[in-house]
C-alpha cells in the first residue's frame, strides 16, 4: 500500500526525487566537493535515502567546503563507503589495498560497536529536553573522535531499531547541536532521511536537529515531509522548523 509506519511517504519521495532531478536537467555536472557528501551518496538504501543532493544555486555554500585536510580526505571517503555497502568499495572510487581495506573495516567495526554500547546503555537514562546526559556526552565524544565516519553507525543503528525510539530521538537532537564542522553534511544526511522514519518520535528528533543545525539545504527536505505528516502537533513543528530554515535563507542572501 506505500504505507510506512502509517505515513504514506510516496508524495515525499517524488517530490526529492523531483529535487534531484531538477539539478540533473539543469546540464551541471555533479559537483562532489564534501567527503560525507561523497561516501554517503554510496549508501545503499531504498527509494530517495540513498543521495544528498547539491545546495541549491542561491543558497552560501557552507557544506561545500570541509575542515578536513587532503591526506584525510580519501580515508574518510573510504571509511563511509565501506561502512555504508557493508565492506565493498564504490565501482567508481580507487580501490584501497588489502592491507588499508583491513584496517579501515576493523576502525568501522570499531566504531559501530562504540555507538552500539551508547545506544544499549541510553536504554536506562532519563533524558530532559536541553539538558546534557552520558548519552549526549558520549555522541559527542563519538563524532569528536571519528568525525563523519561515526554518522553511518549511528544510522544504522536508527533504522535498525535497535535502540529505543526515545534514545533515537535523543540522539538526533544532540546530533543537530553537536559543533564539529568536518561533520555536518554527514550529520545533515542523517536528520533529512530521518525526517521519513515510521516512528513519530524520530522524525521529531529530525525536525529538533534541523532546527538546531539551522542549514537551508533542508528545506525540500522539511517541505516534503509536511505534506504527508499526519500528526498535526507534529506537522505543526516541521512548519516553524520551515518557516526558521526560509528565514535564514533569506537572511544569508541578504
Amino acid at each position: 500500500m506505500g504505507l510506512f509506519g502509517g505515513t504514506d511517504f510516496r508524495p515525499l519521495r517524488a517530490t526529492l526525487e523531483e529535487h534531484r532531478g531538477s539539478t540533473a536537467e539543469s546540464g551541471e555536472p555533479a559537483q562532489v566537493t564534501s567527503c560525507a557528501t561523497t561516501a554517503l551518496s554510496f549508501v545503499a538504501k531504498p527509494s530517495w535515502e540513498h543521495w544528498l543532493p547539491p545546495p541549491q544555486p542561491d543558497e552560501p555554500a557552507p557544506l561545500s567546503q570541509t575542515a578536513l585536510s587532503r591526506s584525510y580526505r580519501h580515508e574518510v571517503v573510504d571509511v563511509l563507503t565501506l561502512s555504508a555497502t557493508g565492506g565493498v568499495a564504490h565501482q567508481e572510487s580507487e580501490q584501497p589495498s588489502p592491507a588499508i581495506s583491513a584496517r579501515l573495516t576493523n576502525r568501522v567495526g570499531k566504531i559501530r560497536d562504540e555507538a552500539a554500547r551508547l545506544f544499549r546503555a541510553a536504554r536506562w537514562q532519563i533524558f530532559e529536553d536541553g539538558m546534557e546526559s552520558e548519552f549526549s556526552q558520549g555522541l559527542e565524544s563519538l563524532v569528536s573522535r571519528y568525525g563523519s565516519s561515526a554518522i553511518p553507525a549511528l544510522a544504522d543503528l536508527i533504522d535498525d531499531g535497535c535502540s529505543s525510539a526515545e534514545a533515537a530521538s535523543e540522539a538526533l537532537r544532540w546530533i543537530g547541536r553537536i559543533d564539529y564542522y568536518s561533520s555536518r553534511a554527514s550529520r545533515l544526511w542523517l536528520l533529512e532521511r530521518s525526517l521519513a522514519s515510521g516512528s513519530a518520535r524520530i522524525r521529531d528528533g529530525a525536525a529538533l536537529g534541523l532546527a538546531a543545525m539551522d542549514e537551508p539545504h533542508a528545506i525540500p527536505f522539511v517541505s516534503a515531509a509536511i505534506q504527508v505528516e499526519r500528526i498535526p502537533e507534529l506537522r505543526a513543528d516541521l512548519t516553524q522548523v520551515l518557516e526558521q530554515l526560509e528565514s535564514t535563507r533569506r537572511c544569508r542572501s541578504s
